[in-house]
């Protein structure tokens, strides 16, 4: 496709039109790239993808719509979601806002939970699927204007169903949002693993912050899997609330026996809480505080879309309905398939009202492409319907004053910033000392990051044996250089005599003070 909206390796994302009678309708439209040098499995695992986007029916799943094969390769057609990734809105809104609101952020996680329970219980012929997504993050949550929110990208999913053998021990997903099971090589995950992830996600988006700021992936793997628990979200934000400290707590607990048996569960306990504090939030109020953030967006968009569908139409066809039960070989190409409608679709179809110059009783399939459009992370994207034939042929629709609802398009980001970054520089002695950031170990004792310029407290230890613990606190407002030397420890007068340790009362301080 010519404007292509993003993609991996294997595969791209376009922005196009589904272009009915008198409307303009919006959908997306991923398709396999199929190289000379492509992995045996990778058409295997995209028609798994295909088959689970069209099994899956929740108000919180982008659904599927069609999947098929053309000449160019398989493509799945998934519902457009007329918003924004929730990575670039805690971004905008940390910008622009002060943070995101806790009764917002609440309102999504609960959302996406509830999709999460809906695809983990997921069964074909009565069978349980046992469906992981293994990939939630900010990043494949999309929250729209008026307020839905919804889990996407099911590509590094793994279920009783995968054509691919060992899918399920395969280390897949973010690192940024993986459970410590899922960063074991060999070790087969399970809905708890996203249970972690969205729990994460809670996390970061009540603290301001990530949680792995600063840190390298091997030393956020390590940290993953040692026996230390995470920070709680208390030592980040102490006035949080005691429930909501709990439950980011249970969710991430590394033993996956001890989290939420389950995304349902996880939902209850946020559902109950948010009422007994009064942090609820509705649709309404979501989607108005994200389109507030991105009012000059949309214009933009807006007009480039106006442009694009004014400059003409493609001749490219889509192949056929994919049924949800067909098997990983995808269906030939039809030239009498149809995207499912606003009247038919089993999700939502945006609509823009497009009035043409000569309508014609003939209709076939034709791509508009949008030039100059790009989206992050393979979410968005256009295909059109209704071309004309004879006089009609080249004729161009023209969009009527009525604005669409369309995703805006800023540049990717996997994390949200502040205007301005500080850069914060640790040293601690001795050599064998270890340093802690907010609970975190640096795995160094010289720690340098660069950071949003905050107002959070956040706390520094170094402690090392034979040496006494030091602590203190400080604030990422400004470039900061702090050397912390530590001092040995005095025995105490019995246990110089004895060799005994000193007493707990003597005793310094522990060496886990703020650890949970």
């Amino acid at each position: 496709m010519v404007a292509h909206l993003g993609g991996g390796a294997n595969s791209e994302v376009s922005l196009a039109s589904v272009d009915g009678s008198e409307e303009l309708k919006l959908a997306v439209v991923k398709r396999l790239k199929l190289g000379a040098d492509a992995e045996p499995d990778v058409l295997a695992q995209f028609a798994d993808e295909a088959r689970l986007s069209l099994l899956l029916k929740h108000a919180n799943i982008a659904a599927g719509l069609t999947a098929g094969q053309d000449s160019d390769g398989p493509f799945l057609v998934i519902e457009y979601l007329d918003g924004q990734t929730l990575a670039r809105i805690r971004s905008r809104a940390a910008r622009q806002a002060g943070g995101l609101p806790r009764p917002i952020a609440l309102y999504i996680v609960m959302a996406i939970a509830a999709g999460l329970a809906h695809a983990h219980e997921l069964k074909e012929a009565d069978k349980a699927l046992q469906l992981v997504h293994r990939d939630v993050s900010p990043e494949n949550i999309l929250v729209g204007y008026d307020g839905s929110a919804k889990l996407v990208d099911f590509s590094a999913s793994s279920s009783k169903a995968s054509t691919v053998q060992g899918r399920a021990a395969a280390t897949k997903g973010n690192i940024w949002y993986m459970a410590p099971e899922q960063a074991k090589v060999g070790v087969n995950v399970d809905a708890r693993a996203d249970v972690f992830a969205l729990g994460l996600v809670l996390w970061e988006l009540l603290a301001g912050k990530r949680m792995w700021e600063g840190m390298s992936e091997a030393d956020v793997i390590a940290r993953l899997t040692d026996e230390a628990p995470l920070p709680k979200l208390r030592t980040v934000v102490p006035d949080i609330p005691d429930p909501l400290d709990g439950i980011c707590s249970w969710a991430l607990e590394k033993v996956r026996d001890d989290r939420f048996e389950n995304a349902g569960q996880m939902r209850e306990a946020l559902e109950q809480t948010t009422r007994k504090l009064g942090l609820t939030a509705t649709p309404n109020e979501v989607g108005s505080f994200v389109a507030s953030l991105f009012e000059e967006d949309r214009a933009a968009l807006r007009e480039k879309i106006v442009d694009a569908v004014a400059a003409g139409e493609s001749s490219r066809s889509l192949p056929r309905l994919m049924s949800p039960s067909s098997s990983h070989q995808l269906p030939a190409l039809s030239s009498n398939a149809r995207i499912p409608t606003s009247a038919n679709a089993s999700g939502p179809v945006q609509v823009v009202e497009v009035v043409k110059e000569a309508p014609s009783n003939d209709r076939r399939f034709t791509l508009v492409l949008v030039a100059g459009v790009l989206v992050a992370f393979c979410v968005v994207a256009i295909v059109a319907m209704t071309a004309k034939k004879g006089d009609d042929e080249s004729a161009k629709p023209v969009v009527t004053a009525r604005p669409a609802n369309t995703v805006p398009v800023e540049p990717a980001q996997s994390a949200w910033v502040e205007p301005e970054e500080v850069t914060i520089e640790i040293s601690v002695t001795p050599p064998s000392a270890a340093l802690f950031v907010d609970g975190v170990k640096t795995g160094s004792t010289h720690y340098r990051t660069k950071v949003a310029r905050g107002t959070y407290v956040h706390d520094v230890r170094a402690e090392a044996e034979g040496f006494d613990t030091r602590t203190t606190k400080i604030v990422f407002d400004r470039d900061r250089t702090i050397e912390l030397a530590l001092v040995k420890s005095a025995p105490t007068a019995t246990a110089a005599r004895r060799g005994a340790p000193p007493a707990r009362p003597n005793a310094a301080p522990s060496a886990h003070p703020d650890t949970p």
